[in-house]
């Protein structure tokens, strides 16, 4: 159970637009057992404040801008095959402007996955997976990506000290299918790409008892720019690099808690971000 703990902050709102960003979804570097079922419970809060405009920070204006932005992330991993899982991804997002103006509370984009553990081991474990997911998200309010995705993810991992310190790192890839949308000025239909995102997580956990852990991350993202009718927007595209310490507790075997604060250091391009997000979650297998 401690090396699916081992992430606390991975699935966090990766320094993207707070109201498009996604979760990374990969929770751990090894796959639920045949006939197991693990499920993970995650909720964010960020009071969104800060925009950063080809690469330099802002305060957003609170009447007009700034918003609440509230996540509920939710994993269900059943395993199906030796070394071999299936994956049920169900978000739900919320957004409130500050000053009552506008809201949107509704569930985010449905995700489905196909996991492989390729390696397994204390010395070194390396768990793969194909993702995809649907549109069912209100991407009007940032509560989906208004187009479905496919993606990659790997995570490693490693025991570097028997029953104390363990590492675990992440990389992953969404690509976002083309899609059509009408043009505001003009009415008329035309096409637009989201473009594709990559993140990276590095994670050390400490264990401090065989219940308690500290944790540290590092979480990295970058967003390509949009393309609308072929033609790049030039407005778009962003990257960033967030640290995320936090600690998990496991109250008893197969059930653990967690919690984290995420702390945005490096900005770029154009975003919508925050000054801290804290995040509280719950694993339990079963």
């Amino acid at each position: 159970m401690r090396r699916l703990c081992s992430l606390l902050a991975l699935t966090g709102l990766l320094m993207g637009n707070p109201a498009q960003a996604r979760p990374i979804n990969l929770l751990a570097d090894s796959v639920s057992a045949p006939g197991h079922v693990d499920w993970q419970s995650y909720g964010y809060y960020a009071p969104v404040q800060l925009k950063v405009i080809a690469g330099s920070v802002y305060t957003a204006n609170p009447v007009g801008q700034g918003y609440h932005w509230l996540s509920e992330w939710n994993n269900v991993e059943v395993g199906v095959l030796p070394s071999t899982s299936l994956n049920l991804i169900l978000p739900a997002d919320a957004m409130f402007r500050f000053d009552g103006s506008d809201h949107g509370l509704g569930p985010g984009d449905v995700g489905l996955g196909l996991s492989r553990q390729v390696l397994s081991g204390d010395s070194f474990r390396w768990r793969t997976r194909l993702r995809t997911s649907l549109p069912t998200g209100d991407a009007t309010h940032g509560l989906g990506a208004g187009t479905g995705t496919i993606g990659f993810d790997n995570s490693w991992g490693s025991t570097l000290w028997r029953d104390r310190l363990f590492v675990t790192a992440n990389a992953n890839y969404t690509y976002y299918l083309r899609t059509t949308q009408d043009d505001p000025a003009s009415g008329l239909p035309t096409a637009f790409w989201r473009g594709q995102s990559a993140q990276g997580n590095l994670s050390l956990e400490f264990a401090l008892t065989p219940a308690l852990s500290a944790v540290g991350e590092v979480l990295a993202t970058v967003d390509s720019a949009s393309e609308q009718n072929r033609q790049g927007v030039a407005t778009s595209g962003d990257y960033g690099v967030s640290l995320a310490p936090g600690v998990s507790y496991m109250v008893l075997k197969g059930l653990s808690l967690m919690g984290a604060v995420l702390v945005p250091v490096v900005r770029g391009g154009y975003q919508d971000s925050y000054q801290l997000e804290g995040m509280v979650g719950a694993l339990a297998r079963f």
